[in-house]
């Protein structure tokens, strides 16, 4: 009876480090480059662009709801610039648009204050000018999303943690008892 109790509880607690670490190592691994990037873009050079194109469009959801139209609505921007003479084209506003859930109205919003025509700055990569955003810096997605993932490790690392005090802490216990 013994070992059937501790094996369903290696079997319980395997399954929560897998679903916990695992999850978590998977929300960094996904996070991770998005936060370099938005640091790194910081301090990218800007030059003159202009606005090509702009729309508040809805997005489908990438799951099996996107035949019930569950979905959100984006900026689709495009614009044009050049760096050393040489003609680019972006069509990213920030890096805090992947995944970021809009209302119509605020995606409306949003494209309104990037009219065709306009003139704007693109910040882009000094060694690859081909990547480019129109608002540079650190995406809040993926820092909530990053220490998401943190919490999910941490969650998933403590009862093994504790677990093992516990038993050292009774094994020393048990030994002090028998001294």
């Amino acid at each position: 009876m013994r070992v059937l109790q501790i094996a369903f509880a290696l079997i319980i607690g395997g399954a929560v480090l897998v679903a916990t670490f695992g999850g978590g190592a998977l929300l960094l691994v996904h996070h991770a480059p998005t936060i370099v990037e938005g640091w790194a873009s910081r301090s990218w050079p800007g030059a003159a662009a202009v606005i090509r194109r702009s729309a508040a469009v809805h997005k489908y959801s990438p799951s099996g709801w996107s035949r019930s139209g569950i979905g959100t609505h984006v900026v689709s921007v495009g614009y044009a610039f050049e760096v050393d003479g040489r003609p680019y084209e972006g069509s990213r506003r920030s890096l805090d648009d992947e995944g970021k859930v809009l209302s119509q109205e605020h995606a409306t919003k949003a494209a309104a204050r990037l009219p065709v025509g306009a003139a704007v700055t693109a910040y882009y990569d000094p060694r690859d000018p081909a990547q480019s955003l129109l608002e540079r810096g650190v995406p809040v997605g993926g820092v909530l999303g990053s220490l998401f993932g943190l919490m999910l490790i941490c969650a998933g690392i403590t009862p093994f943690v504790l677990g093992l005090r516990i038993r050292s802490h009774l094994a020393k216990r048990g030994g002090r008892q028998k001294a």
